[in-house]
């Protein structure tokens, strides 16, 4: 006897179908069928809806055919779900459930409908090709599949410049505009669902197009010219022809003239307004202006005025016109070096380009026999033999230079060559004569000469040590030749000899003379003033301010006086030099007196002394009086600082007086 023990088993744990929309009451929508491995009444099987759109749907108890309860509407609703349940009789009833899943399907209920029935565009005639005009709409209301709207477009004309997009609507341009001028068009655009057109499944519109002429701007042939010109090129050489197209077919619009805009330096180029050629306008130099990037522009007649642009690159080629140069002009060598020496290796530099730069060559112009130079054509100036800084400092060599150019130039430069010094000579003893001039009762000491030997050499550096003399009134501070002097009052003459080396030869003995002198006031009320024509301070002092001194002493020897030269001032071209006379009982000659002397017998000191005197005077207001009514005063002080000449053979130091 069976037994219920399984439960009714689908075929499927779930099912998918689909239904269309606007299906009527009572529509089937799928037969589910479940088995029962019992026999008899325990295999009798029941179905019922138990979940999901329960309302919406009906299911047939003993067969399990599921049919519609509702009209659907695909446009408001596309899916739906229910669960159905399959039990058996038996005494203890088994069952299983399936899950079923409907999807309404759409219908083309709708048809393509333009929101309206004329479209209105513009174009101008000189859009490109693929230009977008405009674009028409059309609404379906179907959804998903049906609901696609495809776009065709129709003309009166075979060849028409417009087409449409079939999917977007969109209408764009597929030839030229510009023959058409101001111009209207007409065309038919329809929209429809897929598949063949019935006639009652599709929409229409028009759409008008407005083609608008402008005035197009000449377009040049090309939108950049390259081209060479040689910098030599005369004036009304031709260098290139740019060209243009002007499409307007209104005559006066493509009538064009050419003009350069911009990159014209120095206006070097001009154009020929009618036929674009492009010639040189004036001289060319490529190491000024290498490269020219002219603006050409073409300007048609229409009104306003259209302009189409290009750029002419212009390259300047190089000639041969520039001569090399040398880069350095200048050069030393140590004194002593062997033949041989390497002085300089000379360089060169030139404007142009190659090939009329390098590689250059060098030569020395006229070289003389036993010239100390010598040059090689690839620029490495040399010593011929080994060099004397005593007997010649500086060398000048007349070097020229030549490029590698068609036909190739050159240049002549002086280069000057420096000997450097060496210690190759010994030093010489001096003898060296010191002045030391104070104001008032007493010098206040400190450096006062230096006292190095006579050298040739001009680096070299001495040590000085006192041998002889008051070291208790003198030293030498580290050895390095400078006399300083402690303080000291009175007058008096030292003689002192100084030791000096160069640190490389014999040590010489200087000797020194050290003479201190004061004056005070009456020493400057009382002075008279010399005027004396000099090159410079250091010529006078040292060659002919002793001879004028001891000439001045003579002088005033006969007149039983004895005199004193305490200041010395350098007035442009003249030096000035302050004197004082005492006789014999220690009074000061007055100004008047003293200038008298002296210039009564100025011929003599000249003669005696070897200078020439411009003028003697105890008041300078009286050689050169004030103009226009003004007063003059003297004025002779003396400041505080210490005035130091240091030259070869006489060094003189003096409390700075003004004057």
């Amino acid at each position: 006897m069976d037994v219920n023990d399984n439960p009714p088993v689908f075929s499927a744990s779930e099912y998918i179908t689909s239904v269309p929309e606007n299906s009527g009451v009572g529509t089937t929508v799928l037969h589910v069928k479940a088995s029962d491995a019992d026999s008899g009444t325990n295999a009798q099987i029941t179905y019922s809806l138990i979940a999901g759109y329960v309302d919406k749907f009906a299911i047939d108890s003993r067969n399990g055919t599921i049919t519609t309860m509702d009209v659907f509407d695909y446009e408001r609703e596309q899916i739906f779900d229910v669960t159905i349940k399959a039990s058996n009789v038996g005494g203890h009833p088994l069952f299983s459930v399936a899950h079923i899943i409907v999807y309404i399907s759409d219908i083309n209920e709708f048809i393509p409908t333009f929101k309206t029935k004329e479209f209105n565009f513009s174009v101008f005639t000189n859009v490109p090709i693929g230009t977008r005009i405009g674009k028409v709409t059309a609404t379906d209301f179907d959804q998903g599949y049906e609901g696609e709207v495809f776009y065709l477009l129709f003309a009166q004309k075979k060849n028409m410049d417009f087409e449409i997009d079939g999917h977007s609507g969109e209408i764009y341009t597929t030839g030229s505009l510009r023959k058409q001028g101001n111009s209207h068009t007409v065309v038919k655009v329809l929209a429809k669902n897929r598949g063949v057109i019935t006639g009652m499944d599709v929409d229409e519109a028009l759409v008008q197009i407005s083609i608008i002429d402008i005035n197009d701007a000449p377009e040049f042939t090309t939108a950049l010219y390259v081209t060479t010109v040689r910098e030599d090129s005369m004036v009304g050489t031709s260098v290139v022809t740019v060209s243009a197209l002007d499409h307007d077919f209104i005559l006066d619009w493509n009538r064009f003239s050419f003009s350069i805009d911009d990159g014209n330096t120095n206006s070097s180029f001009a154009i020929d307004p009618l036929n674009g050629i492009i010639s040189v306008n004036s001289p060319l130099d490529r190491e000024h202006w290498p490269l020219y990037n002219l603006t050409v522009i073409a300007t048609d007649s229409g009104s306003p005025p259209a302009t189409g642009t290009t750029n002419v690159v212009v390259t300047v080629g190089d000639i041969n016109d520039n001569a090399p140069r040398l880069t350095v002009t200048e050069s030393q060598v140590k004194e002593n070096q062997p033949q041989g020496t390497i002085v300089a290796r000379l360089n060169a530099s030139d404007a142009d380009s190659p090939p009329n730069q390098g590689p250059f060559t060098y030569w020395i112009v006229k070289p003389t026999l036993g010239s100390s130079f010598s040059l090689t054509p690839d620029g490495v100036l040399f010593t011929t033999r080994p060099l004397d800084r005593e007997l010649n400092p500086v060398y000048q060599v007349l070097v020229s230079v030549r490029d590698a150019g068609i036909p190739p130039l050159s240049s002549t430069t002086m280069f000057h060559i420096s000997v450097q010094d060496e210690n190759d000579n010994p030093s010489l003893q001096r003898n060296i004569y010191i002045e030391v001039k104070y104001y008032g009762s007493s010098f206040q000491g400190g450096m006062i000469g230096n006292v190095h030997p006579e050298d040739q050499d001009e680096s070299d550096t001495f040590n000085c040590s006192i041998k002889s003399g008051p070291l208790n009134m003198f030293v030498i501070p580290y050895g390095i030749c400078e006399l300083w002097s402690s303080p000291f009052q009175g007058e008096a003459t030292y003689n002192l000899t100084i030791e000096a080396t160069d640190q490389f030869h014999f040590p010489v003995n200087n000797s020194i003379y050290v003479n201190y002198k004061g004056f005070t006031n009456a020493s400057m009320d009382s002075c008279i003033l010399f005027y004396v024509s000099s090159s410079s301070m250091e010529e006078f002092l040292s060659l002919k301010y002793l001879r004028f001194v001891k000439a001045l002493d003579s002088l005033f020897n006969l007149q039983a006086s004895k005199t004193h030269v305490f200041g010395i001032k350098a007035i442009g071209t003249e030096i000035l030099l302050l004197a004082a006379v005492k006789n014999y009982n220690g009074q000061y000659l007055t100004r008047e007196v003293a200038s008298g002397i002296s210039t009564g017998h100025k011929k003599l000191l000249e003669v005696q002394s070897n200078v020439t005197i411009s003028r003697i005077t105890s008041d300078p207001c009286l050689t050169n009086p004030c103009q226009n009514g003004a007063t003059c005063n003297k004025n002779i002080h003396i400041n505080g600082d210490i005035q130091l000449h240091l030259f070869n053979r006489l060094h003189w130091n003096n409390v700075r007086s003004g004057y």
